[in-house]
Protein backbone atom coordinates (compact mmCIF):
# COMPACT_ATOMS: atom_id res chain seq x y z
CA UNK A 1 0.00 0.00 0.00
CA UNK A 2 2.99 2.30 0.93
CA UNK A 3 4.68 1.74 -2.50
CA UNK A 4 1.43 2.67 -4.43
CA UNK A 5 0.83 5.49 -2.51
CA UNK A 6 4.84 6.71 -3.12
CA UNK A 7 4.28 5.94 -7.07
CA UNK A 8 1.28 7.75 -7.34
CA UNK A 9 2.67 10.85 -5.37
CA UNK A 10 5.74 11.18 -7.16
CA UNK A 11 3.51 10.47 -10.81
CA UNK A 12 1.55 13.56 -8.82
CA UNK A 13 4.86 15.73 -8.15
CA UNK A 14 5.74 15.64 -12.17
CA UNK A 15 5.01 18.69 -13.52
CA UNK A 16 6.18 17.53 -17.05
CA UNK A 17 3.45 14.75 -17.18
CA UNK A 18 0.95 15.22 -14.04
CA UNK A 19 0.28 18.77 -14.51
CA UNK A 20 -0.25 18.87 -17.89
CA UNK A 21 -4.20 19.42 -18.72
CA UNK A 22 -3.47 19.24 -22.53
CA UNK A 23 -6.78 18.29 -24.44
CA UNK A 24 -7.03 14.86 -26.41
CA UNK A 25 -6.83 14.96 -29.83
CA UNK A 26 -10.49 13.96 -31.90
CA UNK A 27 -12.52 14.00 -28.87
CA UNK A 28 -14.15 17.42 -29.27
CA UNK A 29 -14.26 19.95 -27.04
CA UNK A 30 -17.74 18.85 -24.82
CA UNK A 31 -15.77 15.57 -24.38
CA UNK A 32 -12.26 16.45 -23.64
CA UNK A 33 -14.26 18.73 -20.95
CA UNK A 34 -15.87 15.23 -19.54
CA UNK A 35 -12.56 14.18 -19.62
CA UNK A 36 -10.60 16.97 -17.74
CA UNK A 37 -10.87 16.24 -14.73
CA UNK A 38 -9.83 12.94 -14.55
CA UNK A 39 -6.56 13.86 -16.14
CA UNK A 40 -6.20 16.74 -13.76
CA UNK A 41 -4.58 15.25 -10.74
CA UNK A 42 -5.41 17.60 -7.86
CA UNK A 43 -9.12 17.82 -9.07
CA UNK A 44 -9.22 13.96 -9.39
CA UNK A 45 -7.64 13.36 -5.75
CA UNK A 46 -10.29 16.53 -4.37
CA UNK A 47 -13.61 14.79 -5.95
CA UNK A 48 -13.07 11.28 -5.46
CA UNK A 49 -12.01 11.73 -1.61
CA UNK A 50 -15.02 14.41 -1.05
CA UNK A 51 -17.49 11.43 -2.92
CA UNK A 52 -16.00 8.85 -0.76
CA UNK A 53 -17.79 11.29 2.23
CA UNK A 54 -20.59 12.20 0.52
CA UNK A 55 -21.19 8.38 0.25
CA UNK A 56 -20.22 7.04 3.49
CA UNK A 57 -23.26 9.88 5.01
CA UNK A 58 -25.24 8.61 1.95
CA UNK A 59 -26.33 11.00 -0.71
CA UNK A 60 -30.11 11.11 1.05
CA UNK A 61 -28.96 12.82 4.06
CA UNK A 62 -26.32 15.26 1.95
CA UNK A 63 -28.46 16.88 -0.76
CA UNK A 64 -27.66 20.47 0.88
CA UNK A 65 -23.72 19.31 0.45
CA UNK A 66 -24.29 17.88 -3.02
CA UNK A 67 -26.36 20.94 -4.23
CA UNK A 68 -23.80 23.02 -2.82
CA UNK A 69 -21.11 21.33 -4.82
CA UNK A 70 -22.80 21.58 -8.32
CA UNK A 71 -23.44 25.06 -7.77
CA UNK A 72 -19.82 26.37 -6.44
CA UNK A 73 -18.17 24.14 -9.65
CA UNK A 74 -20.41 25.47 -12.14
CA UNK A 75 -19.23 29.32 -10.58
CA UNK A 76 -15.74 28.19 -10.22
CA UNK A 77 -16.10 27.11 -14.04
CA UNK A 78 -17.08 30.25 -14.80
CA UNK A 79 -15.20 32.61 -12.77
CA UNK A 80 -12.05 30.46 -14.08
CA UNK A 81 -13.34 31.56 -17.96
CA UNK A 82 -12.89 34.68 -17.01
CA UNK A 83 -9.77 35.07 -15.40
CA UNK A 84 -7.75 32.10 -16.64
CA UNK A 85 -4.69 31.22 -15.42
CA UNK A 86 -5.77 30.63 -11.94
CA UNK A 87 -3.84 27.71 -10.25
CA UNK A 88 -5.93 26.33 -7.27
CA UNK A 89 -4.16 22.83 -7.42
CA UNK A 90 -2.77 23.40 -3.88
CA UNK A 91 -6.31 24.28 -2.62
CA UNK A 92 -7.26 21.03 -3.78
CA UNK A 93 -5.09 19.02 -2.26
CA UNK A 94 -5.83 20.61 0.76
CA UNK A 95 -9.53 19.89 0.35
CA UNK A 96 -8.70 16.47 -0.86
CA UNK A 97 -6.47 15.82 2.37
CA UNK A 98 -9.48 16.83 4.52
CA UNK A 99 -11.83 14.80 3.19
CA UNK A 100 -9.82 11.75 2.21
CA UNK A 101 -8.70 12.41 6.30
CA UNK A 102 -12.84 11.99 6.84
CA UNK A 103 -13.41 9.11 4.96
CA UNK A 104 -10.15 6.90 6.23
CA UNK A 105 -11.37 7.67 9.73
CA UNK A 106 -14.77 6.50 8.53
CA UNK A 107 -15.91 10.12 10.61
CA UNK A 108 -18.81 12.24 8.57
CA UNK A 109 -18.47 15.68 9.75
CA UNK A 110 -21.68 17.36 10.94
CA UNK A 111 -23.89 18.52 8.26
CA UNK A 112 -23.14 22.37 8.38
CA UNK A 113 -19.11 21.32 7.93
CA UNK A 114 -19.53 19.16 5.08
CA UNK A 115 -22.09 21.72 2.99
CA UNK A 116 -18.99 24.41 3.65
CA UNK A 117 -16.37 21.66 2.71
CA UNK A 118 -18.57 20.28 -0.55
CA UNK A 119 -18.77 23.84 -1.21
CA UNK A 120 -15.28 24.85 -1.25
CA UNK A 121 -14.04 21.85 -3.39
CA UNK A 122 -16.67 22.70 -6.13
CA UNK A 123 -15.26 26.13 -6.22
CA UNK A 124 -11.93 25.18 -6.37
CA UNK A 125 -12.44 22.16 -9.03
CA UNK A 126 -14.19 24.82 -10.81
CA UNK A 127 -11.29 27.75 -10.99
CA UNK A 128 -8.74 24.56 -11.25
CA UNK A 129 -10.39 22.80 -14.09
CA UNK A 130 -11.09 25.46 -16.27
CA UNK A 131 -8.02 26.09 -17.80
CA UNK A 132 -9.73 24.70 -21.41
CA UNK A 133 -12.37 26.67 -21.04
CA UNK A 134 -11.08 29.75 -23.47
CA UNK A 135 -11.99 30.71 -26.88
CA UNK A 136 -15.49 30.68 -29.05
CA UNK A 137 -16.24 27.15 -27.39
CA UNK A 138 -15.87 27.89 -23.77
CA UNK A 139 -19.50 27.47 -22.60
CA UNK A 140 -19.32 24.01 -24.50
CA UNK A 141 -15.83 22.95 -22.36
CA UNK A 142 -17.72 24.20 -19.58
CA UNK A 143 -20.34 22.13 -19.85
CA UNK A 144 -18.42 18.92 -20.31
CA UNK A 145 -16.28 19.84 -17.43
CA UNK A 146 -19.53 20.63 -14.80
CA UNK A 147 -20.86 17.05 -15.86
CA UNK A 148 -17.91 14.91 -15.81
CA UNK A 149 -16.63 16.63 -12.53
CA UNK A 150 -19.87 16.31 -10.85
CA UNK A 151 -20.79 12.66 -12.55
CA UNK A 152 -17.09 11.41 -10.98
CA UNK A 153 -18.03 12.91 -7.50
CA UNK A 154 -21.27 11.12 -7.43
CA UNK A 155 -20.13 8.51 -8.99
CA UNK A 156 -17.75 7.82 -6.25
CA UNK A 157 -20.34 8.77 -3.67
CA UNK A 158 -22.85 5.94 -5.17
CA UNK A 159 -20.64 3.18 -4.80
CA UNK A 160 -19.33 4.38 -1.72
CA UNK A 161 -23.06 4.61 -0.12
CA UNK A 162 -23.49 0.88 -1.76
CA UNK A 163 -20.66 -0.31 0.30
CA UNK A 164 -22.20 -2.78 2.98
CA UNK A 165 -19.98 -5.30 3.14
CA UNK A 166 -16.95 -5.06 5.68
CA UNK A 167 -14.13 -5.99 3.14
CA UNK A 168 -16.09 -3.18 0.84
CA UNK A 169 -16.00 -0.67 3.49
CA UNK A 170 -12.17 -1.28 4.06
CA UNK A 171 -11.88 -1.06 0.13
CA UNK A 172 -13.48 2.32 1.14
CA UNK A 173 -10.87 3.10 3.43
CA UNK A 174 -8.15 1.74 1.31
CA UNK A 175 -8.42 4.06 -1.19
CA UNK A 176 -8.96 7.14 1.29
CA UNK A 177 -5.53 6.44 2.74
CA UNK A 178 -4.19 6.11 -0.39
CA UNK A 179 -5.74 9.78 -1.35
CA UNK A 180 -4.56 11.01 1.63
CA UNK A 181 -1.17 10.17 1.31
CA UNK A 182 -0.51 10.98 -2.57
CA UNK A 183 -1.76 14.53 -1.37
CA UNK A 184 0.72 14.86 1.70
CA UNK A 185 3.49 14.02 -0.36
CA UNK A 186 2.81 16.22 -3.10
CA UNK A 187 1.89 18.72 -0.56
CA UNK A 188 5.48 18.14 1.59
CA UNK A 189 7.38 18.24 -2.32
CA UNK A 190 5.78 21.58 -2.80
CA UNK A 191 6.71 23.11 0.14
CA UNK A 192 10.21 21.96 0.42
CA UNK A 193 10.96 22.72 -3.30
CA UNK A 194 13.14 22.19 -6.14
CA UNK A 195 16.17 20.98 -5.05
CA UNK A 196 19.39 23.47 -5.11
CA UNK A 197 21.56 23.23 -8.38
CA UNK A 198 24.57 21.96 -8.48
CA UNK A 199 27.40 24.03 -10.50
CA UNK A 200 30.03 22.06 -12.54
CA UNK A 201 32.54 24.10 -11.03
CA UNK A 202 31.87 23.57 -7.37
CA UNK A 203 34.37 20.97 -5.46
CA UNK A 204 32.78 17.63 -4.12
CA UNK A 205 32.10 17.78 -0.55
CA UNK A 206 33.27 14.26 -0.36
CA UNK A 207 36.41 13.40 1.98
CA UNK A 208 38.90 11.56 0.18
CA UNK A 209 40.18 8.68 2.52
CA UNK A 210 44.33 8.66 2.84
CA UNK A 211 45.76 5.88 1.24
Amino acid sequence: MKRRAWALGLLLASPALAWAHSPVPGLGRFYNGMLHPVLAPAALIALVALGLLIGQRSLVRSRGPVLAFVAMLALGLVAGSQWPGLNADTALLLLGLLSAGCALAAWPPPHLALLLLAGCSGMAAGLGLADMAVGAGRWVVIAGTWLGAAFLALGVAAIAELSHRAWQRIATRVVASWLAASALLVLGLQWAGPLPAVSKNQPSSATTLPR
